[in-house]
């Protein structure tokens, strides 16, 4: 599980595909039900600048907490 200030979420699954167009979709769970929009944001951008520089597209997916 990783943790921010922000939220804490954990990886499900990083998948590359294509080939002249680079894209990655990240499949993220989050430790809980209520995240607003801006959290989730600020997720995809720190997840951007660690695993998305190197592909043309960043996909991520978000799993809410099930309980």
């Amino acid at each position: 599980m990783l943790k921010n200030d922000v939220v804490s979420y954990w990886i499900k699954e990083s998948r590359d595909f294509g080939i002249a167009i680079k894209h990655r979709t990240i499949r993220i769970s989050l430790d809980r039900r209520e995240v607003s929009a801006d959290q989730l944001t600020e997720v995809t951008r720190l997840l951007w600048e660690k695993q998305g520089q190197d592909v043309d597209e960043l996909v991520t997916l978000f799993y809410l907490y099930e309980r």
